[in-house]
């Protein structure tokens, strides 16, 4: 994996994430609620061969959920996750 590859996986599997709590958290509080699904990946519990970057990438994206109890996060209860495995 080149840096630019390592950079575009990490901008679109986890920036993406810090981008979009950023901007959904503040209006979903001012609606009263709502949920933010985010995508991962088997690869973060149960890493697969020759994707490294990508494991921990997904597994960055899983932290989200778990680590929603940590200072000031948004609520614990907006986090939905979907891991899946594609063979």
């Amino acid at each position: 994996m080149t840096e630019a590859e390592f950079s575009r996986c990490f901008d679109v599997n986890v920036k993406s994430v810090f981008w979009s709590v950023g901007a959904a958290v503040p209006q979903m509080r001012k609606n009263g609620g709502g949920s933010i699904i985010n995508i991962s990946s088997i690869g973060s519990v149960r890493p697969r061969p020759g994707l490294v970057w990508y494991n921990a990438s997904k597994g960055a994206v899983s932290n989200v959920r778990r680590s929603s109890s940590s200072p000031s996060p948004p609520p614990p209860d907006i986090f939905r996750q979907i891991s899946s495995l594609v063979r």
